[in-house]
């Protein structure tokens, strides 16, 4: 599992957008990111899409098309949920 200052994995059913209240939870399968393809996931963007080198600003990109919470798939099953609100950090922690 990827982790960074800046990703937080998440396995739980429900996640907090601006988690300021239950108010605002989503379920987990509408938490936005990147199309997925079979098998690989998002493993392809990393690989042809994203220049891996650098990763803060491949993070700004999905933050600004995504919003505050952007869930990837890494294949075989691995999600990985950026977290960007401090709020919403402290709140899935």
């Amino acid at each position: 599992m990827i982790e960074s200052r800046f990703s937080v994995p998440i396995h739980h059913p429900f996640t907090m957008l601006a988690a300021r209240s239950l108010a605002h939870a989503i379920p987990y399968s509408r938490i936005p990111g990147p199309t997925l393809l079979p098998l690989v996931g998002n493993l392809y963007d990393y690989r042809f899409r994203f220049d891996r080198l650098r990763y803060p600003e491949v993070l700004r990109e999905l933050h600004a098309e995504y919003g505050p919470l952007v869930k990837q798939n890494l294949g075989n099953g691995r999600d990985v949920v950026h977290v960007f609100q401090p709020e919403d950090i402290k709140t899935v922690s």
